[in-house]
């Protein structure tokens, strides 16, 4: 569990860079931006909190306890990263995607 969240520390640094490059590179106005970032926003943080419970869990069961809330802790970790990782790889096609539908108009 503590690699995984090594990991994801990564991804989320990767993904602060990306999310903040897109921000300043796309159109300021419109419902696309605008739903990209709260979508961004809120994988954001729930893959900070996935980070957050990964080291939590990883340090619950190095003490022997496994339970309902450790699954719940892995599974919310488990999923919170791996959709990290898949916006932090879609990030070019997104923005490939708007900045043709921006040369279009």
């Amino acid at each position: 569990m503590r690699s995984a969240a090594e990991i994801a520390a990564t991804l989320f640094v990767a993904w602060i860079v990306q999310a903040v490059w897109m921000t300043a590179r796309l159109e300021r106005t419109g419902d696309d931006r605008e739903n990209w970032l709260g979508g961004a926003t809120g994988l954001g943080v729930a893959g900070f909190m996935g980070i957050v419970i990964s080291l939590l869990v990883a340090a619950h069961l190095e003490a022997g306890h496994r339970g309902f809330f450790d699954r719940f802790g892995l599974w919310w970790a488990a999923i919170a990263l791996g959709a990290l990782g898949l916006m932090v790889a879609l990030h070019p096609v997104i923005v490939e995607r708007w900045t043709s539908d921006q040369a279009d108009d």
